[in-house]
Formats: C-alpha cells, structure tokens, sequence
C-alpha cells in the first residue's frame, strides 16, 4: 500500500508533467502560426512576454512592502519597463503598420537589442548592488529615467547605434551585444549560485532556467539575415521557455506559495531560532544533568563529613574517657604511695 506522502510525491510529479505538456502544446500551437502568419506568430510570443514582464511588476511592487528578497524586488521593478520597450518593439515590428519608420527592420530591433541589455543588466546589478535597505522609489524613477534616454535615443535623437542594416543583416554591434548580453547572463548566473541561499530552492531553480534560456535565447538571435526566418523563430520559442520559467518562478509561486516569494529569509531565521533552541535546549538537559550529578555528589560528601564528624565525636569521647581513666589511676597511683610512705 502506498503511503501518504509517496502518493503526495507522485501527485506533484504528476502535475508537473501535466503542465509541462500543456506549455508544449501551446508552444507547438503558437510555433505552427508562423506558418500561416508569422507576424501573428511574433504578436502572440511578444504579447506572452509582456504580460508576464507587466505581471511580475504588479506582484513585485505590490508586496514591496513585505518581500524581504530585495533581488527579486529589484528585478521586478525594472520589468515594468523592460514591457514598455517589448511593447514598443512588437508595435514597430516589420509589417505591423502601427508606427511607421524609415527604417523599419532596424527600429524594433534597437528596441529589442535595448530590452535585452535592460534584462541582463538588471540581473546582474540585482546580484551585486543591491543592499537589504532598497529604496523602491530611487529603483523607479533610475529605470524610468534610463528607459526615457533610450527611447530619445531612438526615436528623436537616433544616435542609437544601427542594429539591422537593410539588405546585409545584423550589423557588428547587434552581434556583439547578443554575445555581451549571453556573456552578462552567464555572470549573473555565477552570482545567483553563490547567494542561493537567499532563495527557496524551487526559486532558485527556475531562476537558473531563466538565466540559461536567455542566453541560448541572445545566440539564436545572433545571426541572422530575415527576420521572418528560422533563426528569428527558434529565438522567439527560447524566449517563450525563458518567461514561462520567469512565470513559475516568480507569478505562480507568488500566488500559489506566497511565503516562498515573500519571507525566503523569515523562513531561514525561523528555521535558525528552532535549531538553536534545540541546541539550547540540548545544552540545558545537559546542564541539568551535571547540576542533578553535583547535588548527588554534595549529598554523598555531606554523609562523609557527617560520618567523618560521628567519628570524630566517637574518638573524642574514648579519648577523653581514656585520659579521665588515666587521670583515676594516677591518682589511685599517687595515694597509694602516699600511705606507704606514712607507714
């Protein structure tokens, strides 16, 4: 018969292979609309990653108050305005038609090659600058303020360096910041396995998974000449892993198990205070135990010294019996010759 928790067990398994199965359906689904129309493919993949970007800020910002993992906090806030740039990137993608621009291969992919440093980025700083005193409010307005200057950049200034060049492909920047942003992930990577104990393990998981996806994500889109083709597809289906792992880690765990997310380290301090307490309470039996062991060994000295004490008395009475008993026969001695000596 199988026990509670094996079939407890069994039952997570279970569900963890049911929903895996069912992002696969839905990601061979959306991968099959490329087929019929690849800007409804490429809609449906950016629309993905900006509900969960929007999302993950909503849960960050609305516990901010409570979260006492000031990483996943930080990281929170800044997709808020990673979904601006993803937005405007799917807006001004080629053939959607809703902002026109002369170049309109290089536009959205200045947008995207700037998101993707924005992501990057903000791992990375989350795992190196980021103290427990976060100040929400600096966060918002330092990411509002970089997200303004890039878009002026863009759009107004468009001193941004080129990133599609019309006929030829990726420039040398666009290639070389996927292999910079790769390299970024991988870093923050490093960084995430050396404080993995500020995460629950589930967390923690998922967030390396994120991490990898991402990278493998920056080289698929790396390379290549037609943003309509293969290289371009396989990219945007590493994107989609990449943020439905973000999702479990960051959305479902929040709503599913909300003190995982939100009190990682009140967790691990109450786990310290009971092993301490065990200890201290395993520190007392024993200091019992020696105070129980002292009290029996004062209690056996206690009857030496009173029998010690009885033997003293005893010796000192025979003593003094025996001088009195000598003192008696002195005398007798002493009168005895005293009436000899009359005679």
């Amino acid at each position: 018969m199988n026990s509670p928790d094996s079939l407890k067990i069994l039952g997570w398994h279970w569900r963890t292979v049911r929903e895996w199965l069912i992002f696969g359906i839905c990601l061979t689904a959306i991968s099959l609309t490329s087929r019929y129309d690849y800007l409804l493919f490429h809609s449906l993949a950016e629309l993905f990653a900006i509900v969960i970007s929007v999302a993950i800020f909503f849960i960050a910002w609305n516990t901010r108050r409570y979260m006492d993992n000031r990483y996943l906090l930080f990281i929170g806030i800044s997709f808020l305005f990673i979904s601006i740039l993803q937005s405007l990137h799917l807006l001004t993608f080629k053939g959607m038609g809703i902002i026109i621009w002369d170049q309109p291969t290089d536009l959205p992919t200045q947008l995207w090659i700037s998101a993707r440093y924005m992501v990057s980025l903000s791992f990375l700083l989350a795992f190196t600058v980021v103290k427990p005193n976060l100040k929400t409010g600096i966060v918002f307005t330092l990411y509002a303020a970089t997200t303004i200057i890039l878009l002026t950049s863009i759009f107004y200034w468009k001193n941004f360096p080129t990133c599609y060049i019309e006929g030829s492909g990726l420039s040398a920047f666009k290639t070389v910041s996927e292999y910079v942003v790769s390299a970024i992930f991988a870093i923050s990577i490093f960084l995430l396995f050396r404080r993995r104990s500020e995460f629950d393990p589930k967390i923690f998981s998922y967030l390396v998974a994120t991490l990898i996806c991402m990278i493998f994500t920056g080289l698929a889109f790396s390379n290549y000449v037609n943003v309509y083709g293969l290289a371009n597809l396989i990219g945007h289906l590493l994107m989609l892993l990449s943020f439905y792992l973000l999702y479990k880690a960051v959305i479902e765990t929040g709503l599913t198990q909300p003190f995982s997310l939100l009190f990682r380290n009140l967790k691990k301090s109450e786990s310290s205070l009971e092993q301490r307490a065990s200890q201290l309470s395993e520190i007392n039996n024993h200091l019992l135990f020696e105070k129980n062991e002292r009290e029996q060994a004062e209690k056996e000295l206690e009857g030496y010294r009173k029998h010690l004490e009885e033997l003293v008395d005893r010796r000192t009475r025979e003593l003094v019996e025996s001088n009195r008993q000598l003192e008696i026969e002195i005398n007798e001695k002493a009168r005895i010759e005293d009436e000899l000596r009359s005679l």
